[in-house]
C-alpha cells in the first residue's frame, strides 16, 4: 500500500515532470507497446484500465504525448513493471570481481546448451551444501541450499 506522502508526491509531479520520447537531441525507448503485450492486454484494456480512452492511450503508447509521472506509475503498477521498463532504460551492470564480469560475460554470449554445460561445471566446483541454481520460469535462479536437500 502506498504511503499518502508517496501519493502527495505523484500528484505534485503530475504536470512538471513528464516523460516524452525525445528530448535533448536523445530519443528514449518507450516500451508501453511491448510491455503491454507481454501482459496480454489489448490497447482498449490498457486504456480501460488506466481510465482513459484507447485513442488518448495509443498517442502515450506511441510517444505522440507525454507521459506525467503519475501516469507512468500508473502503467508501470498495471503491467508489473518499473518506470525505468517503460522508459526501456536498463541500468549497467558492474562486478566487483573482473573474473565474475568474464564468466557473465561468457554467459551472455553463450546458446542454451552452453549455460546448461556451464551450469553443471559451475556445480561441480562449487561447495554442494551452499548453493543450488534453479531453473524457474525460463530464468536462473540461485538459491541457499537447505541442510538435507537433494542434489
Amino acid at each position: 500500500m502506498l504511503s499518502n506522502n508517496f501519493i502527495f508526491l505523484l500528484k505534485s509531479f503530475e504536470y512538471p515532470c513528464m516523460i516524452c520520447a525525445e528530448g535533448n537531441g536523445q530519443k528514449m525507448d518507450l516500451q508501453l507497446k511491448k510491455l503491454r503485450t507481454l501482459k496480454g492486454l489489448s490497447q482498449d484494456e490498457m486504456a480501460e484500465k488506466l481510465g482513459v480512452k484507447t485513442s488518448r492511450y495509443g498517442t502515450r503508447e506511441r510517444g505522440e504525448r507525454m507521459l506525467s509521472l503519475k501516469q507512468a506509475y500508473d502503467c508501470a503498477v498495471i503491467l508489473g513493471c518499473s518506470i525505468d521498463a517503460i522508459a526501456g532504460y536498463t541500468p549497467p551492470v558492474s562486478y566487483s570481481d573482473p573474473a565474475q564480469e568474464a564468466l557473465n560475460g561468457y554467459w551472455e554470449s553463450m546458446n542454451a546448451d552452453g549455460r546448461e554445460r556451464l551450469l553443471g561445471i559451475a556445480e561441480l566446483a562449487a561447495d554442494g551444501n551452499a548453493v543450488r541454481v534453479q531453473k524457474s520460469r525460463g530464468m536462473y535462479e540461485y538459491r541457499p541450499r537447505w541442510k538435507g536437500a537433494r542434489r
